[in-house]
C-alpha cells in the first residue's frame, strides 16, 4: 500500500475517534416531572400548589409523601439515558418547615430536629447519599449527586425513597452531564423551560368536541350539578376537575360534611339533583367513597357530558370580554386540552377560570361602611375564612408510637394539647393568609398542628397515660384541604348583610339559603390577649392560628339568592356557581355551604339552556328571557 493511502486511512480513522469522542462529550440532559413516575408507590399526587407561582413558590404539581409519621414506599420510574458517562442529579424541593426554623440554628441542627420531609434518591441499586428536604426557604434545585452510566445499561430505574413520612415533597428531576443546573427556580420562568425539556408542543391540542355549549370548570358540588344539569337540557358540556374523584370539599379526599337544606321555596324543585350527589355527614370513610364512585358514575352515565379528571385549568382565552377557551393541564401527563366554547362557569371555589379571564372579584373583608353592615369591621383588611386539614384516629389491636418530640411542629403539652380522636369544624388555619397563594404555607401549618398535638396525646399529655392510648393510632389525615373562602367574583348583584338580615326579596331570587351567617375569626392572643396557655413558635412568639371561634352566628330566614350573582359582571359569558358568586365577605358567611353551592349549579344549568335557546348572555336571561328561566326553576333539573 502507497504511503499516501496509509496517511489517508489513518488520518480517516483518526477523524473518526474524534467524532466519537466528540459525540460522547457532548452534554445532556432529562427532565422528568415526579407526578409522571411509572409507580407512585406510597407518595401521593398533590396539586394544591399549582397557581402559588410567586417566586419561591411551587407554581407545579407535587409528589407527596404522605405517610403520617410512617416512611411510605418508593415512587419508581424506568428512564432510558440518551448516552453513557457521568450524569449528575437535581432535584426541585424544599424543606418544608422552612417558614418556622429559628434564624440561629445550625445546619447540623436543622437537619437533625428541623427537617420534617426527608427522602433520598436512588439511581438503579445504588442510593445516592444526599438526604434531601433539608434545605431551602422556597422552592428550588438541590444538587442530588452524581453517578456513571455505562453504554450497554442506559435504561435505569429511578426511586423516590422517603425516610420520614412526614410530608416530603418532589416536583421535578433533572439529570444533566453538566456540572452544574441551569433552571430556573422559580414558577413562572420554568413553566417554558418544562416545555421545551419534555418535547411538549407550545400550542394545545383541541378537544376532540370541538367547541362546548357549556364548560365547566371545577367538580365539586356546584361543578357537578352545573354541568348534569346543562347536559340534561341539551347542552353539550364538559366538566373540568383537576383531582382525581368529583365532589371537591365534600369528597373522601377532603372529607368536609356537606351542610344546607335543599327544596326550599321559591323553587322547591330545586334541589333534586343535588340530593342526588350525596349525603355524608360524617366520618364514615367507606361511604365517602362509595359516594365518590357513584357521583362519578352519575356523570359519566350523563348523555352531553364529557368528563375530563385530573385537568388543572391555568390558561384563559378572552376576545372583546368574552372567554372563548380555556386550557387544561393532565397533572399525570402534562398533556395540555384547549376547551373551546360558548359559555363558561367557574366552579373552583377559588374563582379561578374569572381571576385568570380579568372578572371583577373581591377578597378579604370590606369596610363596615361600603355595604352598611353592622358585622363588618370599621377598615377593610384581607381576613378570611380559615381552611380545616380533617383527620381522624382509630384504636387498633396492637399499641404503637409516634415520634416525640417533634420540633419542627406546634409545641403541646399536659397544659395546652386538645383532646380529640378526630378533627373538629374550628381547627382551622391560614385565616391572615391568601388562600390561593399560600396555601402550601397554610396546609403545612395544619400538618404541624395535628401531628403536634397527636404526639402530645401519645407523649405528654394527661390522655397519654390513659390505658388505651397506646392502642390509638392515626387512621387517616388529609392532605388536601377544606378551604371556606378565596376570591368571590362580582356579579351584577352583591349579596350582603342587609339583604340577608331583612330577608329583602328580589325579583329574581332562585336558591334558598338555610345556613346563618357564619363567620370565623382566628384563635390566638392577636385577637384575644387573655388566651392562656397559647403554643409560641420557636421564635417566642404566639404560634400563627392553627384554630378558630365561631365570629357571628346571626341567624337569619331563608333567603333566596339572586340569579344576577350567578354570573360576572364584565365576562359576559362567565357564570360562576359555588363559594365563589357574588357577594361581600359578610353575605358570603350565610351562601357558602355546599348544598347551597350545589342548588346553585342547578339554577346555572337551566340558565345556560335559556343562553343556548336564545343565543344571549347570561346577563340577557335576566333582562329579557327570565320568564323562560323561570319556568325551568318551577320545574327543575330534568330527571
Amino acid at each position: 500500500m502507497h504511503s499516501r493511502s496509509v496517511f489517508l486511512l489513518l488520518a480517516g480513522a483518526f477523524l473518526c475517534l474524534l467524532t466519537q469522542m466528540s459525540s460522547l462529550a457532548t452534554s445532556a440532559e432529562l427532565f422528568v416531572e415526579a407526578e409522571s413516575f411509572d409507580e407512585i408507590g406510597g407518595w401521593v399526587v398533590d396539586t394544591q400548589c399549582i397557581d402559588a407561582t410567586k417566586p419561591g413558590q411551587a407554581g407545579s404539581v407535587l409528589l407527596l409523601a404522605h405517610g403520617m409519621g410512617r416512611p411510605v414506599a418508593d415512587a419508581k420510574t424506568t428512564i432510558i439515558f440518551p448516552q453513557p458517562g457521568k450524569w449528575r442529579v437535581f432535584v426541585r424541593t424544599r424543606n418544608w418547615a422552612s417558614f418556622w426554623i429559628p434564624n440561629h440554628l445550625h445546619e447540623d441542627e436543622i437537619q437533625k430536629d428541623w427537617s420534617p420531609g426527608k427522602f433520598q434518591i436512588a439511581v438503579g441499586e445504588t442510593t445516592l447519599p444526599t438526604i434531601h428536604g433539608v434545605k431551602g426557604s422556597g422552592w428550588a434545585w438541590h444538587y442530588g449527586g452524581e453517578f456513571v452510566l455505562k453504554a450497554n445499561d442506559l435504561s435505569v430505574q429511578v426511586a423516590l425513597k422517603d425516610i420520614t413520612g412526614f410530608e416530603g415533597r418532589v416536583d421535578a428531576l433533572y439529570f444533566t452531564t453538566e456540572s452544574g443546573c441551569r433552571l430556573p427556580n422559580d414558577p413562572e420562568p420554568l413553566r417554558a423551560e418544562r416545555r421545551r425539556l419534555l418535547k411538549l408542543p407550545n400550542a394545545p391540542e383541541a378537544a376532540s368536541a370541538g367547541e362546548y355549549d357549556l364548560v365547566v370548570v371545577g367538580g365539586g358540588l356546584a361543578g357537578c350539578s352545573t354541568a348534569i344539569a346543562a347536559a340534561r337540557m341539551g347542552l353539550k358540556t364538559a366538566l373540568i376537575q383537576n383531582r382525581p374523584v368529583l365532589g371537591g370539599n365534600g369528597s373522601a379526599e377532603i372529607a368536609v360534611p356537606f351542610q344546607g337544606k335543599t327544596n326550599l321555596p321559591p323553587y322547591p324543585n330545586i334541589g333534586n339533583l343535588t340530593n342526588r350527589l350525596g349525603t355524608f355527614r360524617n366520618f364514615d370513610r367507606d361511604k365517602m367513597t362509595q359516594e365518590d364512585a357513584d357521583r362519578e358514575a352519575l356523570v359519566r352515565s350523563t348523555p352531553n357530558l364529557e368528563l375530563f379528571l385530573n385537568t388543572h385549568v391555568q390558561e384563559v382565552e378572552t376576545q372583546g370580554g368574552r372567554i372563548v377557551a380555556v386550557v387544561g393541564q393532565n397533572v399525570r401527563t402534562s398533556r395540555r386540552i384547549r376547551f373551546a366554547g360558548r359559555l363558561f362557569a367557574d366552579c373552583t371555589g377559588d374563582g379561578t377560570v374569572g381571576f385568570l379571564a380579568g372578572a371583577d372579584y373581591r377578597m378579604g373583608r370590606e369596610a363596615r361602611e361600603e355595604f352598611g353592615e353592622s358585622i363588618a369591621p370599621e377598615t377593610p383588611d384581607a381576613m378570611l375564612l380559615g381552611s380545616s386539614l380533617q383527620w381522624s384516629s382509630h384504636m387498633a389491636k396492637e399499641p404503637s408510637t409516634f415520634p416525640y418530640p417533634l420540633r419542627w411542629a406546634v409545641q403541646f403539652g399536659p397544659e395546652n394539647f386538645h383532646p380529640l380522636w378526630e378533627s373538629v369544624w374550628y381547627w382551622e388555619c391560614g385565616l391572615r393568609h391568601d388562600q390561593v397563594f399560600d396555601i402550601e404555607r397554610i396546609r403545612d401549618h395544619a400538618f404541624r398542628a395535628i401531628y403536634g398535638n397527636w404526639s402530645a396525646i401519645k407523649n405528654n399529655s394527661a390522655w397519654s397515660k390513659l390505658t388505651t392510648t397506646p392502642r390509638y393510632e392515626l387512621k387517616w389525615v388529609a392532605f388536601n384541604i377544606g378551604k371556606r373562602e378565596s376570591r368571590r367574583l362580582m356579579g351584577d348583584f352583591i349579596i350582603t348583610q342587609k339583604d340577608l338580615v331583612e330577608n329583602i326579596p328580589q325579583p329574581d331570587g332562585c336558591v334558598a339559603t338555610s345556613w346563618h351567617i357564619d363567620l370565623h375569626h382566628p384563635t390566638d392572643p392577636i385577637s384575644n390577649p387573655s388566651l392562656k396557655n397559647y403554643p409560641t413558635n420557636p421564635f417566642g412568639e404566639p404560634e400563627e392560628p392553627f384554630y378558630a371561634f365561631l365570629r357571628e352566628g346571626t341567624d337569619i330566614k331563608s333567603y333566596a339568592i339572586p340569579y344576577r350573582c350567578l354570573y360576572s359582571r364584565n365576562i359576559e359569558n362567565l357564570f360562576m356557581a359555588g363559594r365563589n358568586i357574588s357577594a361581600s365577605h359578610v353575605g358570603f358567611g350565610a351562601i357558602r355551604v355546599m348544598r347551597t353551592g350545589s342548588m346553585m349549579g342547578e339554577v346555572v344549568g337551566l340558565a345556560a339552556s335559556v343562553c343556548k335557546k336564545n343565543n344571549c348572555r347570561p346577563r340577557d336571561v335576566y333582562e329579557k328571557h327570565w320568564n323562560q328561566l323561570e319556568a325551568l326553576l318551577k320545574s327543575g333539573v330534568p330527571q
